[in-house]
């Protein structure tokens, strides 16, 4: 059975900023992720703060953002092709950390979600990584819009 994604607009991270549909959608998940970057506490905290406002009891599961070779990014003499090889490769272990987390906390027909600043259905690689994550796991993903801008 497939699970859902839902890929959650949470606007600039102010509270106030969450929307109704927002707020539905976390408390409809069986557990949140969210990939912990190195140095990005403050905005996993921010996260937490918003969930813990609004869908208390819905787990948050932080998966290892795993590393992202940036070698190609510097200097002038950058192969061609490389930064966009690294990207993809990085993208595919987050699609293989995100696939095992949610296969561990998510049943069949459950829902996964995922809070994204501003509003998902504009810009963010979190559906292009879910769109890898599908390739081994049966997940739909649903993009619940949020605030872009105050």
């Amino acid at each position: 059975m497939t699970r859902s994604a839902l890929v959650i607009g949470i606007g600039t991270g102010d509270p106030g900023h969450v929307t109704v549909g927002a707020i539905d959608a976390m408390r409809a998940a069986d557990a949140l992720f969210v990939l912990d970057k190195p140095n990005a506490g403050t905005l996993t905290g921010i996260r937490q703060e918003i969930v813990d406002r609004f869908a208390p009891d819905t787990p948050v599961v932080l998966v290892p953002d795993p590393p992202r070779d940036r070698s190609a990014e510097r200097g002038a003499s950058r192969p061609d092709g490389a930064y966009a090889a690294n990207v993809a490769d990085w993208h595919d272990a987050r699609a293989r950390a995100l696939a095992a987390a949610i296969a561990e906390h998510v049943p069949d027909g459950g829902n996964a979600g995922f809070l994204v600043w501003g509003d998902p259905s504009l810009y963010d690689s979190t559906l292009r990584v879910l769109d890898r994550v599908t390739r081994t796991l049966p997940l739909e993903p649903k993009v619940i819009p949020g605030i872009t801008s105050v």
